[in-house]
């Protein structure tokens, strides 16, 4: 969460918001989300594998389940953010998978 906020992008955690906290529900979360203007960054790929429904400011989704040493770089990481974000101005009402804009 620092590199994104040290790379320029606002982001906050979901325990940093006084009304959410962990195992908040995912529609809860989304609602939250789409009023405050923020796309949901998640590893949650069971509960947001198939698309959400309904109006939200988008969910990037990006894989944890890698083996040990095979995850992104922090940088890998920021690059993916920052070529989605040059493609896509709006990511509201989608779902988009961070690996398909890691670097090589």
């Amino acid at each position: 969460m620092e590199a994104l906020r040290k790379a320029g992008y606002t982001a906050t955690l979901v325990g940093e918001h006084d009304e959410l906290g962990n195992g908040t529900p995912d529609a809860e979360l989304l609602s939250h989300a789409g009023a405050s203007g923020e796309t949901v960054l998640t590893g949650d790929f069971d509960d947001f594998a198939d698309p959400p429904h309904g109006d939200h400011c988008g969910v990037l989704l990006y894989n944890t389940d890698r083996e040990p040493g095979d995850e992104p770089s922090v940088d890998a990481f920021l690059i993916g953010v920052e070529r989605l974000f040059s493609r896509y101005d709006d990511l509201t009402g989608e779902v988009a998978f961070l690996r398909e804009w890691l670097p090589e």
